[in-house]
């Protein structure tokens, strides 16, 4: 039974996070494909669905070792550094990706 209230518990951090992710984007302005690249690496696509999905974005029985869970411990440590450094990081990682889709199109260009 502790068990279950553990996974409750879990669960409920994992909305939060997926809440203050939410507010994040909109408190700095920034998308979510900035946000995946900055803290996971890895897509807007996949950000957004462990936005929806929440918990269910879990692909394994036992949360506490999934890649799911992973995902949310990343974005929850990610979230405590302070301020000016989230800041930093998405700003650098805007003008990256400005960048990378100038170069592709002057290679469409050519």
């Amino acid at each position: 039974m502790n068990v279950v209230v553990a996974d409750e518990s879990k669960a409920h951090g994992d909305t939060d996070i997926c809440q203050n992710v939410k507010k994040e984007l909109q408190r700095f302005n920034i998308s979510q494909e900035i946000f995946a690249k900055v803290v996971l690496g890895k897509t807007q696509g996949y950000l957004s669905e462990i936005l929806r999905q929440g918990e269910k974005a879990y692909s394994s029985p036992d949360k506490m070792f999934s890649k799911g869970q992973k995902n949310f411990d990343i974005m929850r440590m990610f979230l405590k550094l302070p301020e000016h450094e989230r800041r930093r990081r998405y700003a650098a990682k805007a003008e990256e990706l400005r960048i990378e889709k100038l170069r592709k199109r002057e290679i469409e260009q050519v």
